[in-house]
């Protein structure tokens, strides 16, 4: 009798409480109720992995129409690239397909030493933990990764890394959001959600990215790394912790004015080819470049870059409802009664992503003109679709819309001044107070700095 009493003790709190992140989206807030820390035990495993002498695919998922995801993936390499119609053309699994396609364009499952069969087992597994949220999901993942794909084309780049740090470029662009809980990382510290406490409130959700990645690889068909020497593992390792932390928008200041640093003293060899000869210097700009995929919405095509922001929007708004559950004040641009959409894009767009991409366009010139002008044009349809602010001071509209665009104003002057001194901890924390969306000023009173060294 003893023993089936701690039995059910034991089912309780470790079976029934566990869930996986993306079912505990749809249901119960992440901060609703204690939970285990055995956070690994809460991992997916996608449904049947490849085995030894199985055929992969031609484009590593099984597929009904296999001839219109061929016609499709003929544009993989252009910037008009809809990960939305890709998930729909794999079945449901994008970010398995993207990640086969380009790896196999790109020879690196042979200069790598990764088989086929280890790399789509290891990607179907990420796939599986990415969460069902609005945004931060599968689709978005390999969005980022064909984004990757992309930027690593710029004539300025071509032969600059090598294929073992090519490999990890697109390993953390695919890695960078898994287990996202689709909410952002003040909201965790705030309502002292276990990862926060875990992670001491430090790049919360980044940090958990990559534990869920690097224990996937544990599983040995799903080793992606298995084939490499000690040194290289620890290489990929070392780096890919470095641009999966650098994707927390509270370094994007610090990001920022390292990359401008690399722009005013560039240095190029024959035919306009970056010289990094330093490894911070490399590092440095694969981080740019993984944060520049990450925010590369607002410069994809328009119907595409409303597309995503009807995604994120709706994840934010979310966020506000369970802050509005919690008792907590509603973050500004999460309150679904009181939307601010166009004003609050045109800030963000004007203030964060434009600073970044031109900073980058001049870093790899003349390759981003297809991204800084659809950028504009962008921006130029949300400024055609703001409604006028209203006057009244009771108006939350306005007080939620000019509360977001003070913080991003902030931010731009911030990123004009010269950040680069002693201080630069304070203009992270400001950032994250300014241009991470769901944050309150009190809320942010309670993080502190991050810092990528």
């Amino acid at each position: 009798m003893t023993f089936l009493l701690y039995w059910f003790i034991f089912w309780l709190y470790y079976v029934v409480d566990d869930q996986n992140p993306a079912d505990q989206w749809m249901g119960n807030s992440p901060a609703s109720k204690p939970r285990s820390l055995s956070l690994f035990k809460r991992l997916v495993k996608p449904r049947g992995s490849i085995d030894e002498g199985t055929v992969i695919p031609r484009f590593g998922v099984n597929v009904d129409d296999e001839g219109s995801l061929e016609t499709f993936l003929g544009n993989i390499h252009d910037w008009n690239f809809d990960s939305f119609h890709l998930t729909q053309l794999a079945g449901g699994n994008p970010l398995v397909c993207i990640c086969y396609v380009v790896f196999k364009s790109r020879d690196l499952f042979q200069s790598c030493k990764i088989t086929e069969r280890t790399a789509v087992n290891y990607f179907a597994a990420i796939q599986a933990n990415y969460a069902t949220t609005p945004y931060h999901n599968k689709t978005h993942a390999a969005d980022v990764v064909q984004a990757a794909h992309c930027l690593l084309q710029a004539p300025g780049l071509e032969g600059l890394f090598s294929s073992l740090e090519t490999f990890t470029i697109l390993f953390a662009a695919a890695i960078h959001d898994v287990g996202h809980l689709g909410v952002n990382n003040s909201f965790l510290v705030q309502t002292q959600h276990e990862l926060a406490t875990l992670y001491h409130d430090e790049s919360v959700q980044e940090n958990h990215h990559l534990a869920v990645a690097f224990r996937l690889l544990l599983d040995h068909d799903c080793n992606i790394l298995g084939n490499l020497s000690l040194d290289e593992r620890q290489l990929v390792r070392k780096i890919a912790v470095s641009l999966v932390m650098a994707t927390d928008l509270a370094k994007h200041v610090q990001s920022l004015a390292n990359l401008r640093t690399l722009v005013e003293t560039k240095k190029v060899v024959e035919e306009g080819v970056l010289l990094l000869d330093n490894y911070v210097d490399r590092v440095e700009v694969m981080g740019c470049l993984v944060h520049c995929a990450d925010l590369s919405n607002p410069s994809r095509p328009q119907h595409l870059a409303v597309h995503w922001t009807k995604c994120v929007m709706e994840e934010f708004y979310h966020q506000g409802d369970e802050e509005r559950k919690l008792g907590l004040p509603v973050s500004p641009m999460m309150d679904r009664n009181n939307p601010s959409i166009e004003r609050c894009q045109v800030a963000f767009i004007d203030l964060i992503c434009q600073p970044l991409w031109e900073t980058w366009g001049e870093l790899v010139h003349p390759a981003c003109k297809v991204m800084l002008d659809q950028l504009e044009e962008n921006k130029h349809y949300w400024e055609l679709r703001m409604q006028p602010t209203p006057t009244s001071s009771t108006s939350s509209v306005s007080d939620d819309t000019g509360a977001v665009t003070r913080r991003l104003t902030s931010v731009g002057e911030l990123v004009n001044e010269e950040i680069r001194e002693e201080g630069s901890t304070a203009l992270e924390q400001s950032l994250e107070t300014s241009c991470s969306p769901g944050v309150d000023v009190k809320q942010a009173e309670l993080k502190p700095a991050n810092r990528y060294e």
